[in-house]
């Protein structure tokens, strides 16, 4: 007793004493001694029993009070049980919390848990999962029947990963399909984390998301990119080459005008490409190095008398061939709106790396729009340029934001990078 409530005292010398007078030894350590004394004497006077009474100590921790009576011959007799609660207190409020928070995510995200635990080949579920396989909460998951629901051809898949995951700790992602109660097709998308106790793997923990939208979303895009790339391309290369054939017979400055607007064309052409089919995650990331990469970009630019001049000595994570997307976008954007004659700077930043010109700048109140689709303060933008870019940091789960460059320019600062260190 006397270590637990932090009293230089040991528990033998307090066996036999008058518990009252005990008490008033002891209240000082007790957040609220008053009420102490008060409970003691009650309890003494109804000597009922009582158990896992929560006590606060002036020095943060939590105890827990058993109070028992009892007869010996020589009268009444009491006996006080005091415990250490704090940590386990605290694990329950962090698990709760994590609970909640758990709770709020699946809300918001839509996004189901599930746990296997391989001792006893029980398998549990949070209430998302429940609905997006389309089931009441009564029906009882187990391995064999929760395999049943995935689509014929993706059963071996799932079987496959989840057996990776408990014998080599392999994680799991996977996009897959499932057939729900009502017979509906639905994509999910699954994940698996190793579940360790003392070192080993007693079983698999993970998510699960309906992710239909998005892939029914991405399809109609893969679609649209196959018509733009095939039915639109064509005839403007048929134009393109009956321009060129006009063009050796005559000298007519209409022609620069249609090869303007065929190239233009072109351009769009491009930029609807790039929106339609990379409009998605980043998952395979590599070293890249900022410096060479931007110098490759400057390289397929036209920018004229312009110049690029990179002061970043830095290597990040990311996908090489849409970083460059985004270093070529910024880069027709600083000339389209600095002239040729811009210069743009490739520097680096705490936590990422930025691409400023020293052109006319964005006005403060245009600088949440550029991002829009369609957005362009040029007449020889496509505006969909600054969209891309847009698109291609938040896959990378980086961060954009316009400013003011050193020299008056536009100043696109991107963050939350994830460098490989030197």
């Amino acid at each position: 007793m006397g270590e637990t409530l932090g009293v230089p005292i040991d528990s033998e010398e307090v066996i036999g004493r008058d518990c009252a007078t005990a008490a008033e030894e002891f209240k000082s350590r007790f957040t609220d001694p008053e009420a102490f004394i008060e409970v003691i004497s009650e309890r003494l006077e109804h000597r009922e029993l009582v158990q896992n009474e929560e006590l606060q100590l002036t020095d943060g921790r939590v105890v827990e009070r058993d109070y028992v009576p009892y007869t010996l011959p020589e009268g009444e007799a009491n006996i006080w049980l005091y415990r250490d609660v704090t940590a386990r207190k605290q694990q329950r409020q962090e698990l709760e919390q994590a609970n909640e928070f758990l709770s709020q995510t699946q809300t918001v995200a839509d996004v189901g848990g599930w746990e296997l635990d391989r001792r006893t080949e029980s398998l549990r579920w949070t209430d998302e999962v429940y609905q997006i396989h389309g089931v009441n909460m009564d029906f009882e998951p187990t391995v064999e029947n929760t395999v049943e629901f995935y689509h014929p051809e993706d059963q071996t898949t799932i079987q496959d990963a989840v057996e990776r995951v408990l014998t080599d700790g392999e994680p799991c992602d996977l996009e897959l399909r499932i057939v729900t109660a009502d017979d509906e097709v639905r994509w999910v998308r699954t994940r698996g984390e190793p579940w360790r106790e003392d070192g080993k793997i007693v079983g698999v923990r993970g998510t699960f998301q309906d992710i239909t939208q998005r892939i029914e979303r991405q399809q109609r895009l893969e679609e649209f990119a196959s018509v733009v790339s095939h039915d639109l391309r064509n005839p403007l290369n048929v134009a393109t080459g009956h321009l060129d054939l006009v063009a050796d017979e005559c000298d007519n400055d209409h022609l620069d005008s249609v090869r303007r607007a065929l190239e233009r064309m072109e351009a769009l052409i491009e930029d609807l490409l790039i929106l339609a089919r990379d409009n998605k995650e980043v998952s395979d990331t590599q070293p890249v190095d900022l410096a060479t990469i931007a110098d490759r970009c400057r390289e397929n630019v036209q920018m004229e008398q312009g110049r690029v001049i990179t002061t970043v000595d830095r290597t990040v994570w990311a996908d090489s061939s849409r970083l460059k997307q985004v270093f070529e976008n910024l880069f027709r954007n600083a000339v389209e709106h600095g002239g040729s004659e811009v210069t743009v700077t490739v520097g680096e930043l705490a936590d990422g790396f930025y691409v400023e010109d020293d052109g006319a700048g964005i006005p403060t109140d245009e600088r949440n729009a550029v991002f829009e689709l369609g957005y362009s303060q040029s007449a020889n933008g496509t505006g969909f340029g600054l969209n891309i870019v847009k698109q291609i940091v938040d896959a990378h789960d980086w961060q954009i934001r316009v400013t003011d460059g050193t020299d008056g320019g536009a100043r696109f600062e991107i963050t939350n990078v994830n460098f490989v260190n030197k």
